[in-house]
């Protein structure tokens, strides 16, 4: 059995002692690319739309992302599928999703314009919370220091 100190998918260690040691848990990858020659998926969307912790992330541009999807799926299907909103994933939907009080299962064509904006300020605050405390309680930062938010639902007792 490894020690928590030799899991680790990337270990770069520098002249002077000092190292990065980077970690995956669940869904992840770690890519270098040269300036301009990224052509992944993932990332190259996340480029294009907007940061949910930013201005331009805003209820116009949220609706346009309800508009744009079929009705028939799911809140969670929304959020976490299609890169709708790059960075979103199941780790903060649980506590999103609480706090809008919304079912996860919870089709689109069933969901009222209240809960679309319950949803949409849940993101935004739930989001805000998150990076201000440093992260969720459940991950540990490059310094192996847990977060501050304390997370509502998480496989943390």
């Amino acid at each position: 059995m490894l020690t928590e100190e030799e899991q680790h998918q990337l270990y770069i260690q520098f002249d002077d002692g000092t190292a990065i040691v980077c970690t995956i848990q669940m869904y992840g990858c770690m890519l270098l690319f040269k300036e301009n020659e990224n052509t992944n998926f993932y990332y190259l969307v996340a480029k294009e739309k907007p940061n949910p912790l930013t201005d331009a992330f805003n209820e116009a541009y949220f609706n346009k992302i309800l508009a744009e999807a079929k009705n028939t799926i799911s809140v969670k299907a929304l959020l976490v599928t299609e890169q709708r909103i790059p960075g979103l994933g199941n780790g903060v939907l649980q506590d999103i999703l609480f706090n809008a009080r919304t079912h996860p299962q919870t089709k689109l064509k069933f969901i009222s314009k209240k809960d679309i904006q319950a949803l949409f300020f849940s993101i935004k605050k739930t989001l805000f919370e998150m990076t201000g405390e440093g992260g969720r309680d459940t991950e540990k930062d490059l310094f192996g220091e847990t977060g501050g938010y304390q997370t509502i639902l998480s496989k943390k007792p």
